[in-house]
């Protein structure tokens, strides 16, 4: 019995496998105040469960590596191309993984590369809603921003400039532009402003590195690639670059995917 664990800044992922029987959880990175308060929930089930090897990664996890021979690491780099491509089954490609921050990747074939990122992310999104529109729970927030109407907020391109070579008009040109000179707008249009404007920088920085390596399919990760006022903004960028957004549920759980299969691969070659 294996258990792969990523532990990621809002959110602890848990997987575990023993042989065909599997089980995902998630626990909310509060709950663990402290490194100790993870290391005992590891132990507990550790401790009751016949568990050979434990697999971890995210964040700040190698700092809480025990000596126990039993565990072993996995960079969050790593984890997550090996997710995807786990979860999608390609051997070449970009890998996008949005999570609190955001993250980008060069998986090819056995070698994964590390190529930036942006600090936008869900981390941003939450704290935003919590500290100025007062919304907190995760779902409350989805239905704020399906309400909403980002363009009664955001110039558009063709508000700004009219038409603009081959970009589609619709396209933001600024940022909560029309607050500018207004002090009237409602929550739900902020809301989805704000989701929009992180899938636009992920989509923005996802498109370069695309073009940078000649690739043509994105390949997303992570919860926030969930949220579909953040994919809208993501797959609007791509789209006027002639790209696509590769993306399943399941994706979600990439990272504790990707872990996983690093413990089964190190298994089996030793």
């Amino acid at each position: 019995m294996f258990l792969a664990i990523d532990r990621g800044l809002s959110n602890v992922d848990f997987f575990l496998k023993d042989n065909n029987e599997e089980k995902f959880w998630v626990e909310d990175n509060a709950k663990f105040v402290n490194e100790h308060d993870l290391l005992r929930y590891i132990d507990s089930l550790t401790s009751s469960l016949p568990i050979s090897k434990v697999g971890l990664s995210g964040g700040k996890s190698k700092t809480i590596l025990s000596d126990n021979s039993i565990w072993e690491y996995t960079s969050e780099i790593d984890a997550f191309c090996i997710g995807a491509k786990k979860i999608y089954g390609f051997e070449r490609g970009l890998v996008i993984s949005c999570g609190t921050g955001t993250a980008c990747a060069f998986a090819d074939k056995g070698i994964n590369s590390h190529l930036g990122g942006i600090a936008n992310g869900g981390g941003f999104i939450h704290a935003f809603h919590k500290h100025f529109l007062n919304y907190s729970n995760i779902k409350k927030i989805h239905q704020l921003a399906a309400n909403g109407n980002a363009s009664n907020v955001d110039l558009l391109i063709t508000e700004a400039v009219g038409n603009l070579g081959d970009l589609d008009p619709k396209l933001t040109a600024v940022n909560f532009g029309k607050l500018k000179d207004s002090n009237s707008y409602l929550d739900s249009d902020v809301s989805q402003a704000v989701m929009k404007m992180v899938g636009e920088s992920i989509g923005t920085v996802a498109a370069l590195y695309a073009h940078i390596l000649g690739v043509t399919d994105v390949y997303l990760t992570g919860r926030t690639a969930q949220y579909p006022s953040v994919r809208n903004g993501i797959d609007s960028i791509l789209a006027t670059a002639k790209l696509s957004s590769v993306f399943i549920k399941e994706s979600a759980k990439a990272n504790v995917i990707g872990v996983m299969e690093s413990l089964e691969n190190y298994e089996s070659n030793n």
